[in-house]
């Protein structure tokens, strides 16, 4: 009892004038999790209720079990919530396994009846041995680091206060103090991948070494500070380097790969696979201004030094403008006024607000997105360039290039938004001005 509590106040697991719910199947893990519980609640200052969910695979023995945990609860004087779910058939329905769909409908239940009862910690019932089993598990499926960290001792709000213990720790106590339990018919099978492990590769271990699974927990305890501190500077890199969620690809790819393979998945998703992550940082370390990858439905795309997974930009309906109208480029995110002035208007540069010559200007003025073929004279360059040329030469990603307004007449292009006026616009002071202006449409 004396590990349990030094643990548990190590890690903070069972604040005083807190509920805390025992996540209770019946067996012999998490009955003896709740008679510990009832035991440091008072010592701890905590409450204490239970919650049981009904899994429905063992037909009348999953009912049993419901009904043996509501009646040990009720001896103790402990509330027992319960639940219930066709665990088989939501399996099936998602295409999912049996072990995987239980633990996701049974953590559910866990977050909502701890929500409703206003509980700050759910504790579940993992002991030593399931942290050595779960880090053999993730260790066949070639998990790394974060995964060979095995079973947190806390988690959001859950807690596992058994996990300095073994199993065999576990029956002691139940023996000492004839804590009856209910045992599962298909822990003692081979069905489940978990199973064969517990069966068959942790006696081997244990034939090597007693203390496998104690010399487990004192790895994953190295691993999970590890783990923290690159995820920290991982943390550190986005919040340094990437506002709005755009990454720098040049900074990304120099990062130690610990680090920056950690920014992939805080970025990008956590459940990335190695081969996901590979891709962007080889995006990352490419030269391709424009490439981009798909990571089964996130497209992500480099634009020119940064990375991004928003979606690409489109493009925006042309719009006719005259003289005194206000037009909305939705798809732009942009509004466009235009306004005939008197010859001499002052104007300061800008690449929003754009002075044209009155008397240049060919039929009517279309705001539309570039055109294939579109030609340009940027005023003060002295040069005429193809936009598509001249837009790359301005970084201006691929993905944005259709947003990109372009006031035109049916000679071509009078002025392009963020690029300046053609040189045959230029106001010549003796005809009236034409003024075309450009702002967010907040």
């Amino acid at each position: 009892m004396r590990e349990i509590l030094d643990f548990c106040k190590r890690y903070e697991m069972l604040p005083a004038g807190s509920l805390i719910l025992a996540a209770v199947s019946g067996g012999r893990d998490s009955m003896c999790m709740l008679h510990m519980l009832h035991s440091l609640s008072g010592q701890l200052g905590f409450s204490l209720a239970a919650v049981h969910y009904n899994h429905k695979l063992r037909g009348p023995a999953s009912d049993a079990d419901a009904a043996f945990t509501q009646e040990a609860c009720s001896q103790l004087g402990i509330p027992c919530c319960t639940g219930s779910g066709d665990v088989a058939a939501a399996a099936a329905a998602s295409g999912r396994g049996i072990e995987e769909t239980a633990r996701s409908m049974r953590y559910v239940f866990f977050r909502a009846a701890a929500e409703d009862t206003g509980a700050a910690r759910v504790a579940t019932a993992h002991t030593a041995d399931d942290n050595a089993e779960t880090v053999l598990f993730n260790l066949t499926r070639g998990s790394g680091t974060r995964g060979l960290c095995g079973i947190p001792p806390v988690r959001d709000i859950f807690v596992r206060p058994l996990l300095c213990i073994s199993r065999a720790q576990v029956d002691a106590y139940l023996q000492e103090n004839g804590i009856p339990y209910r045992e599962d018919a298909t822990n003692q099978t081979d069905d489940y991948t978990r199973n064969r492990i517990r069966h068959h590769v942790i006696p081997v271990l244990k034939e090597i070494n007693p203390a496998f699974c104690a010399a487990v927990s004192g790895m994953t305890a190295l691993l999970q500070d590890d783990e923290a501190c690159l995820d920290a500077q991982a943390a550190q890199f986005i919040a340094d380097c990437c506002p709005g969620g755009g990454c720098p690809a040049k900074a990304l790819a120099a990062l130690p790969r610990a680090v920056s393979s950690r920014v992939v998945r805080r970025l990008y998703g956590a459940g990335l696979n190695r081969r996901h992550v590979d891709a962007v940082l080889a995006l990352a370390a490419g030269s391709s201004p424009s490439a981009s990858i798909d990571l089964d439905g996130v497209t992500v795309r480099r634009e020119y030094d940064r990375l991004t997974d928003r979606p690409a930009g489109g493009t925006f309906d042309p719009v006719s403008i005259s003289p005194g109208e206000t037009k909305i480029l939705p798809g732009a995110g942009l509004r466009v006024r235009c306004a005939l002035c008197p010859p001499g208007e002052k104007f300061y540069k800008s690449f929003t607000t754009f002075l044209l010559n009155s008397d240049t200007i060919c039929g009517t003025i279309m705001i539309r997105p570039r055109q294939a073929g579109d030609v340009f004279s940027p005023t003060g360059r002295g040069c005429t360039k193809s936009l598509k040329k001249l837009l790359i030469e301005e970084k201006i990603p691929a993905a944005q290039r259709g947003l990109i307004p372009v006031a035109a007449d049916s000679r071509g292009i009078l002025a392009v938004y963020g690029l300046g006026t053609d040189a045959r616009t230029l106001p010549d002071g003796v005809h009236s001005v034409l003024k075309i202006t450009f702002e967010e449409n907040i």
